[in-house]
């Protein structure tokens, strides 16, 4: 009989376990896909909170941190609006508790600062997440920018938006 209880209580414990995120499953991936469509959703209502809800506050890459990021949303907020962005060709890879997602964006907005003009723009990215406090968070490469290189724009500054 207690054999038979340690063995339930094994059991349960792998299916809780293997329930959880992080694991590499087609639910990281769903769940993962989903924060573009979230991202998509906060920056179409211009809210700041919302969108940096989903970056780790320990967000790095290429040289740009969780602070950096809100501030270029910050501007782009200032400076456009009607932001409508789609996200596709998502290819998604969980590997544990990190992901790697490539993918493509267009991005079309209002230019307040030029009468309203609209601006589009399209280009492939790279985003890497990190699964803590039970959610995938955008966390980025971890990599600091070279004191000697010029950092690109972060791609949802306006920065970017005015780069051919």
């Amino acid at each position: 009989m207690k054999n038979g209880i340690i063995i339930a209580l094994m059991a349960i414990t792998v299916l809780l376990v293997g329930g959880c995120g992080g694991g590499g499953g087609k639910s990281d991936e769903s769940r993962i896909r989903g924060r573009y469509s979230s991202l998509a959703n906060a920056m179409h209502r211009e809210r700041i909170d919302e969108v940096m809800y989903l970056f780790s506050p320990d967000y790095l890459d290429a040289g740009y941190n969780y602070v950096d990021v809100r501030n270029a949303y910050a501007e782009l907020f200032d400076e456009y609006n009607n932001i409508d962005v789609t996200f596709s060709h998502l290819d998604v890879r969980v590997y544990g508790n990190d992901a790697q997602v490539s993918g493509h964006q267009r991005i079309l907005a209002d230019d307040t600062f030029d009468n309203n003009q609209p601006v589009e723009r399209d280009m492939d990215f790279t985003d890497y997440f990190r699964y803590e406090h039970g959610d995938w968070f955008f966390y980025g490469n971890q990599q600091s920018a070279s004191a000697t290189a010029k950092r690109a724009p972060f791609r949802f500054s306006p920065e970017a938006m005015k780069a051919k």
